[in-house]
């Protein structure tokens, strides 16, 4: 199996993932967000620090007295982390959220709700179940205030999120869209198109994991879905990148790396869908993909390192790669040992290192564009006549290679006559005269109807396409009077063109070199007519 093989095996599959993952999510994102809450005055809110009343591994009871509430601004807001909960006043249920019954997501979701109490409650229960074991430590959140307070402070501790979300999503907009505008053609530059994915993704990611849109949005199961499926597909664009950008040889564990970051999302998707278990339970495997991606990035560099090939561009982004880093293990630190779902801080630090790492493939991208930039004049040196401007021999052999025959194209030949004679007697400096204005006349001419070629040091040939015999000879007319023209005020570079043309017979033509020789027998008879005609006019002068 070759690389470029792999390459494009690998990338089918993360495509065709992606388009599962967008058809999904698409499907769930079907709810609609809900208005701010409006008030002339602002009063306040206070967060409450509650211990619960009972508690076992299952269950779990929150008591909070009314009058603290109504002093506060008489609602309640109530943040959980997947807990089924009733809201009791007085014994009487006011308030009941409920699993979600969809193949998306079979819990609450993460939250923030917002209830407004009787003003007559004396006291309030909150009852949280759950069908798992859960950690009762940051994971509910109670604060109490007026409804557009409370709402205010939410957005206000969200807006970095949000901001971060925003900018991280217009990054890699920038990304993709640039490669997609700028590097496709070439091939070139692939480590631009995952690492404006990875963007997407982290962008998204943080603002569904924002409190404003665990409070706005009205379906939890689409920021679950969604939220858990960015991180799953983040993975597989992070090692193309290491491997891209750091310039690391296709190994054994690279292809490994590369079919478990592809499974695992799949897998994952396939146990949600069927009810086996909830994304969410699966997080410890998606964590660990995300480490086995993070080590891999190490020992890029370190490889990188110990043969010398880290460059400037590289460093730069090494240093944003530690950050990053730092960012995923204070996020599963978080996570994992005190259950904070709070991402202010990571998400910072994953921003910083998108920053370190655009800088440096805009780095990276300006050394490809002039690289490009020297492999198009190359091209045009390889394509083009120094001299004259036209097209050399090699492009007429592209053209003969790549040109359909078909009826209406016309091969026009032109010869140079005296061109040796006027060097052997004025020297080069004028024969190259007589060269570049014999290509100036027929580009004059001809460049509206076809391409023109010097195909050797006398020769020139036009291929034109769609064409009749009486536009060919308006044409040589008409390059006839142009060189008359410029003859009459010239002494030493004349230029007398013999040119002859055939059309494409069925017959008789194969190729377009069978339809040159044609047009060869015609200029050269045309040489032969002009150069009795010079001879004549010279012995009259004697």
């Amino acid at each position: 199996m070759t690389d470029n093989y792999f390459n494009s095996k690998v990338n089918f599959f993360y495509c065709i993932l992606f388009i599962v993952v967008l058809i999904f999510s698409t499907d769930c994102i079907i709810g609609s967000v809900a208005q701010p809450y409006i008030k002339d005055e602002l009063q306040s809110y206070e967060l409450l620090n509650v211990e619960p009343v009972k508690q076992n591994y299952q269950r779990v009871e929150y008591q909070i007295k009314g009058s603290i509430i109504q002093k506060a601004g008489g609602t309640l807001a109530i943040y959980e982390d997947h807990w089924e909960y009733k809201v009791n006043a007085d014994e009487e249920e006011i308030f009941c959220k409920q699993n979600l019954n969809s193949i998306f997501c079979r819990t609450t979701g993460s939250s923030w709700t917002l209830i407004e109490i009787p003003k007559e409650a004396r006291k309030v229960n909150i009852v949280f179940t759950s069908n798992v074991t859960e950690q009762f430590n940051h994971n509910i959140h109670f604060v109490v205030g007026d409804k557009l307070d409370i709402y205010k402070v939410i957005l206000y501790n969200s807006l970095w999120q949000i901001v971060l979300g925003i900018i991280l999503i217009g990054i890699g907009i920038f990304m993709v869209t640039q490669w997609f505008v700028v590097f496709r053609k070439s091939g070139q530059g692939l480590y631009i198109i995952y690492f404006g994915i990875i963007d997407l993704l982290i962008g998204i990611w943080s603002m569904m994991v924002s409190d404003v849109v665990l409070l706005d949005c009205s379906n939890a199961a689409a920021v679950y879905f969604v939220g858990h499926m960015c991180l799953l597909c983040i993975s597989f664009p992070l090692i193309m990148f290491t491997k891209e950008f750091y310039r690391i040889s296709e190994t054994m564990l690279f292809k490994v790396l590369c079919a478990f970051t592809l499974a695992v999302p799949m897998i994952n998707i396939m146990i949600q869908l069927t009810g086996i278990r909830e994304l969410r339970q699966q997080l410890p495997f998606t964590h660990m993909t995300i480490f086995l991606t993070i080590a891999y990035m190490i020992y890029a560099i370190v490889s990188c390192a110990m043969q010398h090939k880290l460059s400037y561009n590289m460093m730069i982004s090494v240093i944003g790669l530690f950050i990053f880093f730092a960012g995923n293990i204070f996020t599963l630190v978080l996570y994992y040992v005190v259950n904070d779902t709070t991402f202010n801080i990571p998400i910072t630090f994953l921003l910083i290192y998108c920053l370190f790492t655009w800088y440096a493939i805009s780095l990276e991208n300006k050394k490809l564009l002039e690289e490009g930039r020297d492999i198009e004049i190359y091209k045009r040196l390889a394509e083009k006549d120094v001299l004259t401007g036209l097209a050399n021999r090699n492009s007429y052999e592209c053209a003969c290679t790549n040109t359909a025959l078909e009826s209406g194209i016309c091969l026009i030949t032109f010869d140079l006559n005296d061109l040796k004679l006027a060097n052997d007697n004025s020297g080069h400096e004028v024969g190259d005269k007589m060269i570049k204005k014999a290509a100036e006349f027929i580009s004059v001419v001809f460049g509206n109807v076809g391409m023109c070629f010097r195909i050797g040091g006398d020769e020139f040939c036009v291929i034109a396409k769609n064409t009749s015999d009486t536009v060919i000879k308006h044409k040589i007319d008409k390059l006839k009077f142009i060189e008359e023209r410029y003859n009459k005020n010239e002494t030493k570079a004349k230029v007398y063109l013999a040119s002859g043309y055939a059309f494409y017979d069925q017959i008789s033509d194969t190729t377009i070199e069978d339809i040159r020789r044609r047009a060869d027998e015609f200029m050269y008879a045309d040489k032969r007519r002009s150069k009795k005609v010079q001879s004549e006019i010279s012995n009259v002068m004697i």
